[in-house]
């Protein structure tokens, strides 16, 4: 297998599972949905003195003074991070959350819940419980405050954070349909719809990691499930749009890279699916990825430094990775040393990343659009005839290489009687005047139905489809009526185009070249009968 069908056929991978982590995401969301909970929803204001009675890797229990917490409000906020949670309230339960069975998780999700304390209570126990023994998975936070207020500063909290999803989201998608619609068709800028699927994830997921969406939404199987897919989605693309924004050969760093982050999402649904391990438990190998795939980009910047092709697109990019690198690598650290999986840091520094890397693919994009541009210019030069403005000689003959004589084709050819004389006794100015009006006439008539090409200095010729004789001889009519009118006015400068047409014949006709010679027998023989300019409509179609 080629380099080139290793690439090709490794995007079609990618894009398949991606399709199928959307199918199974939607799946999710339909069949694990709840009804939220019933309860006052409050302000997490104030932290509450809650005294740590036990805590093991999977069990924590708190107590917590019920007086304190009536004075400040009534009302208590709890974030768990994957667990089972009661709360108990003078020895009787008020609240409870368990663990929500499913192939698409074992978990309570990462989740806030609002609770509202009886105010006859006197003291509040907390028992938290987990099936799984972890330590990076198991985060608690516990506040009070007043439910006066609902869930404002909750919400306020969260705005940053969904303006920044909001931002990643809509960088990816315009980037993406910018790429669809615009620059897919120059073959160029194969690297956006690839950092376009990056932007998209991480703006969903850092959506799904807000503080309003735990609390909100209480299908928290969906938003574990949905927010892993995202995780695990952004290494291939990454790798991917590296090497080709870069421009790096394949090589084998790449294959390993390649097949290595398009597998770690397959293995970790497998394990999950099958009840082996749930993908939390898997997300060592997740981040691995990103920071395979992150040193694979330091590693194209490096190539690219030493032989000199970093261009200012790239540093610019360069810089965002930089900032991107840093900030997850920090985080990365704190999770693994100190168990914290806060995410301010590592969304604020994606967002520069892909802001960064935005600004670079712009610069890239509008050069790709520019050179579009220009392309198209000469390929209208080409294929256009520069006095007249109908298709040239070239274009005629493209169309005949790539469209196949059939149906009712039909080929008009139209010659300009006496141009030679006319340049010869009133100058080439009059001459080409003559030609220009021919060309607007022909144009009027014929150009809503046929293809208009003028193949040599006198001659025009327009293939049309599904015409009829009738419709042919009509059309060759009101041509006559243009050239009466424009007689009238030039009578120094008389103008007269001999007309003749065919239509396809299977049994003689191999491809439109052979339309157009039968329809040129027909064409000199009106010239021939029109030397004198007093035959108008006497036209008649070839003899077969």
């Amino acid at each position: 297998m080629s380099t080139r069908n290793f690439t090709s056929r490794i995007g079609v991978i990618y894009l398949f599972l991606l399709l199928t982590a959307i199918v199974l995401s939607i799946i999710c969301i339909f069949s694990n949905y709840k009804k939220p909970f019933d309860a006052k929803k409050t302000v997490i204001s104030e932290p509450l003195s809650a005294e740590l009675v036990s805590r093991t890797p999977n069990s924590a229990y708190y107590t917590v003074s019920a007086k304190e917490l009536l004075k400040k409000g009534g009302a208590l906020g709890i974030y768990i991070d994957h667990w089972e949670m009661t709360v108990l309230a003078d020895g009787e339960s008020i609240y409870s959350r368990a663990e929500s069975r499913s192939i698409f998780g074992n978990t309570t999700g990462s989740s806030w819940n609002i609770i509202t304390i009886p105010a006859d209570s006197n003291r509040l126990e907390i028992y938290l419980s987990s099936r799984h023994n972890e330590k990076f998975n198991h985060n608690i936070k516990i506040v009070c405050g007043t439910p006066l207020n609902l869930y404002h500063t909750i919400l306020i909290g969260s705005i940053p954070q969904m303006i920044l999803s909001l931002i990643a989201t809509g960088i990816g998608l315009f980037m993406f349909l910018n790429w669809v619609f615009v620059i897919r068709m120059s073959e160029k800028g194969s690297y956006i719809p690839y950092f376009a699927i990056f932007s998209i994830a991480i703006g969903i997921w850092t959506m799904l990691v807000s503080d309003f969406i735990l609390l909100e939404v209480q299908n928290y199987i969906a938003v574990y499930f949905i927010g892993h897919i995202c995780l695990m989605a952004i290494s291939f693309p990454l790798i991917m749009f590296t090497k080709r924004f870069y421009k790096l050969n394949n090589s084998p760093l790449f294959t390993v890279l390649s097949i290595f982050t398009l597998m770690i999402p397959v293995i970790n649904i497998l394990l999950q699916f099958s009840g082996v391990r749930e993908l939390r438990q898997q997300l060592p190998f997740t981040h691995l990825g990103i920071v395979l795939a992150m040193i694979y980009m330091i590693y194209a910047i490096i190539r690219a430094s030493i032989g000199n092709k970093l261009t200012r697109s790239m540093q610019l990019s360069v810089a965002g990775l930089m900032i991107f690198f840093a900030g997850n690598i920090f985080t990365l650290t704190k999770y693994y040393t100190v168990f914290d999986s806060t995410f301010t840091i590592p969304i604020a520094f994606m967002m520069l990343f892909c802001v960064f890397t935005w600004f670079a693919i712009s610069i890239e994009s509008h050069a790709i659009m520019v050179e579009n541009h220009d392309i198209q210019l000469y390929k209208q030069l080409a294929e256009k005839d520069i006095l007249t403005g109908l298709a040239n000689r070239n274009c005629y003959e493209k169309t005949c290489r790539t469209t196949p004589a059939s149906g009712n084709m039909c080929v008009i050819t139209l010659d300009l009687n006496n141009l030679k004389t006319i340049n010869d006794t009133r100058g080439h100015a009059d001459g080409d005047k003559i030609i220009r009006a021919s060309a607007d006439f022909i144009s009027a008539v014929f150009s809503k139905t046929g293809l208009c090409f003028r193949i040599g200095g006198d001659e025009f010729c327009i293939i049309t489809r599904n015409s009829s004789e009738e419709t042919i001889r009509k059309q060759i009519s009101r041509l006559r009526t243009f050239e009466s009118q424009y007689n009238y006015m030039y009578k120094d400068t008389p103008l007269y185009m001999a007309a003749g047409y065919a239509f396809y014949d299977p049994s003689t006709d191999k491809d439109i070249e052979d339309i157009r010679k039968r329809a040129d027998q027909e064409m000199y023989a009106d010239k021939r009968r029109s030397k004198n300019h007093s035959s108008k409509n006497n036209v008649q179609p070839a003899v077969l």
